[in-house]
């Protein structure tokens, strides 16, 4: 018995569900928590997407269905808007690199990762500013879903 604890003691670290340990960085509770549905361009929720914000990162959750299988890249958007012809009201793409979303056999994807600079919030060329910022998903270069931020 004596020899099962430690790895039960692992284990049970494994076990805290996302909500509660997305956006932890050393125990820190984050300081922004925006969730909004990923929607396909027919309007149809295909997942959804978290933003958080810590003191020294932000990051985005994404978990998707009915994607192709693949790998599949993550842009980030001008506009809090997933409307218009291929979610062209979402604006310019913004500078900076994600990594791409993979999508298993079955269609479901996640992606967990740090976004690349600026912040969200706090500085002259913050992400989400008064119009807010979007995600896109796409799909052999057409965009397949949008994820729409604004600041609370």
């Amino acid at each position: 018995m004596r020899a099962l604890l430690p790895l039960l003691l692992v284990l049970s670290g494994c076990a805290a569900d996302r909500a509660t340990s997305l956006g932890k960085v050393g125990g820190e509770a984050p300081r922004l928590v925006l969730t909004t549905p990923l929607v396909a361009t027919n309007g149809a929720t295909i997942g959804e997407a978290v933003l958080t914000e810590v003191a020294s990162v932000d990051r985005i959750f994404i978990r998707a269905k009915g994607l192709p299988a693949g790998r599949h890249p993550v842009t980030i958007h001008a506009v809090a808007r997933c409307s218009g012809d291929g979610f062209a009201d979402a604006g310019a793409e913004l500078p900076g690199v994600l990594p791409p979303i993979e999508a298993e056999s079955d269609g479901r994807a996640d992606l967990f990762a740090d976004l690349p600079a600026p912040r969200l919030r706090g500085a002259a060329d913050a992400r989400l500013d008064a119009d807010g910022m979007a995600l896109i998903v796409r799909v052999a270069g057409q965009p397949i879903g949008c994820a729409a931020f604004r600041a609370r």
